[in-house]
C-alpha cells in the first residue's frame, strides 16, 4: 500500500513523468503541468529493467534523483534525499483509471493553472 498520494503543480520543467493531467508546452513557453505520484516504503518497490538516472536540485536544496526510461525518457520513478527510505512513482505508470486521487496538493496556489481541478475531499494544500 502506498504512504502519500499528492499532485504537485510544476512550472518551467520540460519532460514527463507519467502525471495525470499533463501540459507540455507546443513552443519554447515554460512548461506548466500537474504531476501526481504516490510515495511507498523503498522495500515495498522492486525495479526491473533498464533505467539511466537523472539528479537535480529541488525548490528547497535537495537532490532528486529521475530513474527513467533510457529509450522514451520517461521518468519511472524518483527518490528525493530529503526523504531517505522512499520511492516516488507516477500515477500514470500504473495505467489504472480508478488509482485513487491524491489528497495532498503541492503549490496550489502559486503554480497552479486555475483550470486544473483536483476535487478530492478531503484536500491538504500547500503553497
Amino acid at each position: 500500500m502506498f504512504l502519500r498520494s499528492a499532485v504537485s503543480h510544476l512550472l518551467g520543467r520540460a519532460g514527463t513523468r507519467l502525471g495525470l493531467p499533463l501540459l507540455g508546452p507546443a513552443s519554447d513557453a515554460p512548461a506548466a503541468r500537474s504531476v501526481s505520484t504516490v510515495r511507498f516504503a523503498e522495500g515495498d518497490v522492486s525495479v526491473h529493467g533498464r533505467s539511466a538516472e537523472f539528479t537535480r536540485i529541488g525548490d528547497e536544496g535537495g537532490r532528486v534523483i529521475d530513474s527513467f526510461c533510457p529509450d522514451c525518457g520517461t521518468t519511472v520513478h524518483y527518490r528525493i534525499d530529503t526523504q531517505p527510505g522512499l520511492t516516488a512513482i507516477p500515477v500514470g505508470a500504473f495505467a489504472d483509471p480508478a488509482f485513487p486521487p491524491p489528497f495532498l496538493s503541492f503549490y496550489h496556489e502559486s503554480r497552479r493553472c486555475q483550470w486544473v481541478e483536483v476535487r478530492t475531499e478531503p484536500l491538504a494544500t500547500f503553497g
